[in-house]
């Protein structure tokens, strides 16, 4: 039972390269191509993922700070999805854009290292308990 089964596979084989050969050189094709998977990306993603993927390809990095659901009652816009925009083409940009879309944060870049963006909750950032609001200075 195998035997005929390897010489129908090698037959088939043989009969797709010759076909593929003769369309080459008569510069016709009936064998149609593999159609193309286009794969879109989302329109909206979670911020988190937004910063992860804007992140890698501008070379920066991202504190992401808010409070919890517990502390603060509402959910935070920390949680809120994101215009996937990959065409940035800047951070000066990206930080224009996050100032517009994330209203009730501070986004700023690092005083040493301007690659990393500190995205606060304005919250936190005007709350003098807040340890870590005098370590960004």
């Amino acid at each position: 039972m195998r035997k005929p089964l390897v010489e129908a596979a090698i037959l088939f084989l043989i009969f797709q390269t010759c076909a593929y050969r003769s369309a080459r050189a008569t510069g016709s094709s009936s064998i149609e191509p593999e159609p193309f998977i286009n794969i879109q990306e989302a329109s909206v993603v979670p911020l988190p993922d937004y910063l992860f993927g804007i992140g890698n390809k501008l070379g920066c990095y991202f504190t992401l700070e808010y409070r919890s659901y517990e502390i603060a009652g509402p959910r935070s816009k920390a949680h809120s999805v994101f215009t996937n925009d990959t065409s940035v083409p800047s951070l000066e940009v990206l930080v224009s854009n996050l100032r517009r879309e994330l209203p009730g944060f501070n986004i700023e870049p690092d005083s040493r290292s301007p690659k990393i963006i500190h995205i606060v909750e304005q919250s936190l950032a005007t709350d003098n308990s807040y340890v870590l609001k005098e370590k960004q200075v």
